[in-house]
């Protein structure tokens, strides 16, 4: 199984969008922890996937499929390179999703 067909089990498909208008979604949900366009790294792999996600609602999603994976999944913001080397990414990485 390729690493991308995880998170696609999970609804979490790769390039997704979660809201017409950013600004309505931040208004609507000021409290939570949004990434519009944000990009999900694997350490030896890079970037895995990228599209729009709200941790306060993909969170468990996102633990299932670093469980399954194996790994840890570091989320990082759209304005990041995708061609980075491990150091960056863990450097650069603003959640980690921990494998347990």
């Amino acid at each position: 199984m390729d690493t991308k067909d995880f998170f696609e089990n999970e609804g979490l498909l790769n390039g997704r969008s979660i809201a017409w208008s950013k600004l309505t979604y931040e208004v609507a949900f000021p409290t939570h922890e949004i990434y519009f366009n944000g990009k999900i790294y694997v350490l030896d792999e890079g970037m895995v996937w990228q599209g729009d996600m709200d941790l306060n609602f993909d969170r468990e999603k996102l633990e299932k499929v670093s469980a399954e994976l194996q790994k840890d999944l570091y989320i990082l913001g759209p304005t990041e390179e995708d061609d980075l080397n491990d150091n960056e990414i863990i450097a650069k990485s603003s959640t980690k999703i921990k494998y347990q």
